[in-house]
């Protein structure tokens, strides 16, 4: 996850970076294994705490939810307006990154306007 971060901080790397999605899902996967053990300690009872396994799995919970909204907004959505940007011939389809401009005449044209 960490290596992605650096990475995608350097602008040449960012074609290169397919794999986001599956390092959510990674997560995700680790979230849900983590509730699981947990849940079994408080069913099995050891020796820890328990306010503190309540917690860790209030805390998984949390984090399922926020990452699965992610990855549902990130992966599902994004992914059928890709299909049809593609189809209209967007340039945000063809290399896979949008930055809010149509083109690089574009891009160049409103850094010239922000400089006067």
């Amino acid at each position: 996850m960490y290596s992605y971060y650096g990475l995608s901080a350097i602008p040449a790397m960012r074609p290169y970076l397919w794999w986001k999605k599956y390092i959510t899902q990674c997560q995700l996967t680790q979230f849900v294994l983590t509730m699981t053990q947990t849940s079994c300690a408080m069913i099995w009872r050891c020796d820890f705490p328990m306010g503190w396994l309540y917690f860790q799995n209030c805390y998984m919970i949390s984090l399922i939810i926020l990452f699965g909204n992610f990855y549902i907004q990130t992966y599902s959505k994004k992914a059928s307006s890709r299909r049809k940007d593609y189809q209209n011939g967007s340039v945000s389809a063809v290399n896979g990154h949008t930055n809010g401009f149509s083109s690089l005449e574009d891009n160049v044209k409103q850094r010239k306007q922000r400089r006067d």
